[in-house]
């Protein structure tokens, strides 16, 4: 999950569903001009600069932030320009006082899937918010390759490297009802306006290898390196098999296809 140059060539599906979400979304935001806004999870920064920005109006900063710091001094040295800049930000962790009703809108693709104090997180970013900003945020909600990744953490061969496997699955993985969750704790935390959507996904890759990249450039189980490729390519037997199982399809679609439930938030402060 730190390997900035398999994240940076394997990140194919990020770009495509922040696209799909963007021209969903971006209709129904209220900009102001010179304002700034945030990108939660910005990675490597090229969903931010290269396809966030050209949603935005002219003269609109952008801060990205990743809790990876080499993810952030790779995007810096990458894609910052005199009205994008990144910073390395924890956002279940304490928000800095600095960033406090900053910002006008607030962005996410493909991050909030991974803190465990998913409340915590929803009360920084309402804290970030200036009075009336928004929020549309785009996550992992249920996915095969969690399954997988559960059924290893019980597996005597891959175990000793998964004790702590759980707390890197969605938290809506095992939710049977995503969207009243979210709604309740949000209002909760004082958003006035909330929508959220829960839909199933597929994205069928150009090769079974393609595929297997994707998922390790996101892998975040610390298996040795002389035991990876051995233990990526046991992964994908076992989503496949899943996939199979619950789905009636044949092993070379299942192998090429990432089938995934996304999440998409918007909120208003």
């Amino acid at each position: 999950m730190n390997n900035v140059e398999l994240y940076q060539k394997y990140n194919r599906v990020q770009a495509h569903e922040a696209l799909q979400f963007l021209e969903e979304y971006t209709k129904k935001l209220h900009w102001k001009d010179g304002a700034t806004v945030m990108d939660i999870g910005s990675g490597d920064g090229k969903v931010t600069a290269t396809i966030l920005k050209n949603y935005l109006p002219p003269g609109t900063r952008v801060v990205g932030t990743d809790i990876s710091e080499r993810m952030v001094n790779f995007a810096n040295k990458t894609y910052a320009s005199d009205d994008i800049e990144f910073e390395v930000l924890d956002i279940e962790g304490e928000l800095p006082a600095q960033m406090r009703g900053k910002f006008q809108q607030v962005f996410s693709f493909f991050a909030l899937q991974w803190p465990e104090k998913i409340d915590v997180v929803y009360s920084n970013i309402y804290n970030m918010l200036a009075d009336e900003g928004e929020c549309v945020l785009m996550f992992l909600g249920r996915l095969s390759f969690y399954d997988a990744l559960r059924n290893f953490s019980r597996n005597s061969r891959w175990s000793p490297w998964m004790q702590d496997m759980e707390k890197y699955l969605s938290p809506y993985h095992d939710c049977q009802d995503p969207e009243k969750e979210i709604k309740r704790l949000m209002h909760k935390i004082g958003f006035t306006d909330v929508d959220v959507k829960h839909k199933s996904k597929s994205f069928l890759f150009d090769s079974a290898e393609e595929k297997m990249k994707t998922l390790s450039a996101v892998n975040a189980m610390n298996i040795p390196n002389e035991l990876f490729d051995e233990y990526m390519e046991e992964v994908m037997q076992e989503i496949c098999r899943i996939d199979r199982l619950n789905r009636n399809i044949d092993c070379s679609l299942a192998m090429k296809t990432l089938y995934f439930n996304v999440i998409y938030i918007y909120a208003k402060k």
